[in-house]
């Protein structure tokens, strides 16, 4: 269980971990239970830290058995709130230990308590969204049947979309759907148990569905993310709402997920000579090492020296900084990463393992840093700005690693513009033609829509 102090603390951690955390349609959160949490589970240790930070109540959890065994995982699983649930899959003699655990379960609902489930049973990076297994939905209702449908359970499906887990200061975009309400099951419960616990699987999986950008395999979801590093910012374009950025480029991505799963059941042809035209095309940037982004039309529309040239001049401005955040706030940074990798070669679990040895890693070298630079500036104002001065210049530092990265790019495409003219010309055709087939798809596909929902 989440103590609140762990809680408060988890909860920085977050916001300091993740560049941005967007979450849309809070509001329909419940503030108490009984209720069950339904989430996808990309990120291990990480989706349980980020779901439990939304919640006001401390919610118990169910996880795989074979994550405790490393002590680490287990310290973090257990002040978490953690249930172990041994699978089938990890059981010497091939068989679930259910009994106990929904039993358990249906104590904790009883008495008003909220449980977190990851439904599919097993966590792994990507877009994919893997079978939603009848845990949640049997223990749901088997908890209302004890109880009369008495006790008012509802289950809230939360979609996690991480722009990449495993990276610092990448981006976190969260939905949040309107509870289901278990009772509206009892009737077909009272009838067939099996059918109201495959109904209401299907209701977790179908929200879950519209609230993540799934994807089938590893393959098409390359396909995809080539298809958004071009064609996304359009589509954004094209959305005219007041909505922030980021729930425009879910919708955006949604949109492309579900045109790609049209064309993939009508029209195979044309999908796979698109795969082959975009393999083409990334084949080159990376010849020339250049990335898609700053070869769109509202990129090239300034003078490529000149954006280098700014770029440049940027850094220069910032270079005094970056060199004082970047001595400050190197040890306290590098060290989790390196630690990290010592502890777990399971990539899925480098990303919250760091975060949370930089809970202590942070705090202990700025302590040690204030204590020594008191003896060169015993002056309290001195002191003072210099602690402020420590998380400022770290988060400036890197803010500047990345405008030095662009500023790489815009030089690299300054060069590439100049010296392989041939193959440069060649990229801007593969990319027009591109946009072109991704245009004329996407009017298909609109007028489809728009057809249907005449007819509806």
């Amino acid at each position: 269980m989440l103590s609140s102090l762990f809680k408060y603390i988890v909860q920085i951690a977050l916001k300091i971990f993740f560049r941005k955390i967007v979450i849309v349609q809070s509001e329909a959160m419940p503030n108490e239970g009984p209720m069950i949490v339904a989430a996808n589970h990309p990120s291990t240790i990480m989706d349980a830290s980020v779901v439990g930070c939304l919640l006001k109540q401390k919610p118990k959890f169910l996880t795989k058995a074979t994550v405790f065994k490393k002590p680490l995982n287990r310290w973090l699983l257990q002040n978490m709130g953690a249930i172990p649930v041994q699978r089938a899959a990890d059981s010497p003699d091939g068989k679930a230990d259910t009994k106990f655990l929904f039993s358990k379960c249906f104590e904790r609902l009883a008495a008003g308590d909220t449980i977190l489930i990851f439904p599919e049973g097993v966590s792994k990076h990507g877009r994919q969204l893997h079978k939603i297994k009848t845990g949640a939905a049997r223990i749901a209702l088997g908890a209302e049947g004890e109880h009369a449908f008495g006790l008012g359970i509802k289950i809230i499906t939360v979609g996690l979309n991480y722009s990449n887990p495993r990276r610092f200061r990448s981006d976190l975009y969260i939905t949040i759907k309107p509870a289901i309400q278990v009772s509206d099951w009892q009737q077909t419960y009272i009838e067939d148990e099996r059918l109201a616990v495959q109904q209401l699987t299907a209701k977790i999986s179908n929200q879950l569905q519209e609230q993540i950008i799934v994807t089938q395999d590893a393959a098409e979801d390359n396909l995809l993310q080539q298809i958004e590093d071009i064609y996304q910012n359009t589509l954004i374009d094209q959305i005219k709402t007041d909505e922030q950025l980021e729930t425009k480029q879910f919708k955006a991505s949604k949109s492309l997920e579900e045109a790609l799963r049209y064309y993939q059941e009508t029209d195979a042809q044309r999908v796979a000579q698109l795969r082959i035209q975009l393999d083409n095309y990334f084949y080159n940037l990376q010849r020339l090492k250049l990335k898609d982004d700053l070869l769109e039309s509202k990129a090239l529309k300034q003078s490529i020296f000149t954006a280098a040239v700014l770029k440049l001049l940027g850094l220069l401005l910032g270079f005094s900084i970056w060199l004082y955040g970047l001595l400050n706030n190197y040890l306290a940074y590098r060290i989790p990463s390196l630690l990290a990798q010592v502890i777990t070669k399971d990539e899925e679990y480098i990303a919250p393992i760091m975060m949370y040895i930089g809970i202590l890693s942070f705090p202990i070298f700025y302590g040690l840093q204030i204590y020594l630079f008191s003896y060169l500036e015993p002056n309290f104002y001195g002191l003072f700005f210099y602690m402020i001065s420590l998380p400022i210049s770290g988060f400036f530092a890197l803010h500047y690693w990345q405008r030095l990265k662009d500023t790489k790019d815009q030089w690299t495409l300054f060069s590439s513009f100049y010296s392989k003219k041939k193959l440069f010309s060649k990229i801007i055709t593969q990319r027009a033609a591109i946009v072109q087939e991704l245009e004329e798809a996407q009017q298909i596909y609109t007028e489809l829509l728009d057809r249907q929902y005449e007819l509806n």
